[in-house]
């Protein structure tokens, strides 16, 4: 390639004025190349905080790359059928019998269903090493097929999930088992493997219709779990609470919300005695942040803001430590106290 030969402040000049999907295309031609792209083009490409990948159907692919103020499309297209006016290359994954070719920001990557895996992996893996691992690198699924396992993915949406296997889900995740945040969304019912990975992220959503939620919180590991639209028993809630009371487990858990789709009203009274909670004379409030998806709409903050207003708690038998709960016929919120601020009272 000539473009090695020129001094470096001639590739520099040049490398200059190519976007930014022409810069990612350029990288995967060589590792020479690659190597430098990323000495000319550091600063430019430290810009870059999060890469998102969206999947919205077995045809396409987003690529978001998204910095401090401003998110840039990464277009690449793919082309099934063979066309004569353009030389094919052999990138991504791609044959020389197929086509493939750069488009800007604003257009899709197109491919074929068979050659979906290998093409996805293949970008994943050109990005990954013309930005590095620490980059934030999410993915988000609303496609009727699951997404390939990738490496060194922070976060992960998938949605559209309905009858989902669970061993088909757990391969998702294989190359990225320790995932800050998954958020599963679909019709259900959802199963998980026993001891998933999944139970073992930092913040997990569970938003499926008719899914059995006892089993996702008896084996959840992480700090902050979501449970929508699940089936949970009342006496899931309230082993829950005296496990958590008597150090039997649930010491990572800060923050737990549950609403359930179950049929029957949960016993508040019920739950309170059996479980040993207690009122204050006075509510409480308390506010605290969870994980969420990264957005330019929302200044790239990862964080969204929730408030807890309760007279209930449990206090902790070894160390004291004290929760505040809130408990209705079908909503449930456990808030650690030294996890969240608290802002009137105790």
């Amino acid at each position: 390639m000539l473009l090695l030969k020129f001094p470096t402040l001639v590739q520099k000049e040049i490398l200059d004025c190519f976007k930014l999907e022409d810069l990612v295309i350029l990288s995967s031609c060589s590792k020479r190349t690659n190597n430098l792209i990323r000495a000319i083009q550091m600063s430019r490409l430290s810009k870059i905080k999060t890469i998102r990948y969206g999947l919205s159907d077995s045809e396409s692919i987003d690529i978001c790359a998204i910095s401090d103020t401003v998110q840039m499309y990464i277009g690449i297209g793919y082309d099934a059928w063979e066309r004569q006016d353009l030389a094919p290359m052999e990138v991504f994954g791609v044959s020389r019998v197929d086509t493939f070719r750069p488009n800007n920001f604003s257009e899709k990557e197109e491919f074929d269903t068979v050659r979906r895996t290998i093409i996805i992996e293949g970008i994943h893996n050109c990005l990954l090493d013309l930005f590095g691992s620490s980059v934030n690198y999410e993915l988000r699924s609303y496609d009727r097929q699951l997404p390939p396992s990738l490496k060194n993915i922070k976060n992960s949406h998938i949605a559209s999930l309905a009858g989902t296997d669970a061993e088909k889900l757990e391969a998702c995740f294989r190359k990225s088992p320790h995932q800050e945040y998954i958020a599963l969304d679909g019709m259900g019912p959802l199963k998980l493997c026993r001891n998933s990975v999944i139970n073992q992220t930092e913040y997990l959503i569970v938003s499926c219709f008719e899914t059995c939620g006892d089993d996702i919180l008896r084996s959840f590991k992480g700090k902050c779990l979501n449970l929508i639209s699940v089936h949970l028993q009342q006496s899931t809630i309230t082993k829950f609470l005296n496990d958590w009371k008597s150090d039997l487990g649930f010491q990572n858990l800060k923050f737990l919300s549950i609403c359930h789709s179950y049929n029957k009203n949960w016993d508040i009274a019920k739950i309170m005695e059996d479980s040993g909670a207690r009122r204050l004379l006075d509510y409480t409030v308390l506010k605290w942040k969870e994980r969420r998806l990264s957005t330019v709409s929302s200044g790239h903050n990862e964080w969204k803001e929730r408030l807890l207003v309760t007279r209930k708690y449990v206090d902790r038998d070894s160390d004291g430590e004290r929760a505040f709960v809130h408990i209705s016929p079908r909503e449930f919120y456990f808030v650690v106290g030294s996890s969240a601020e608290i802002t009137n009272g105790r």
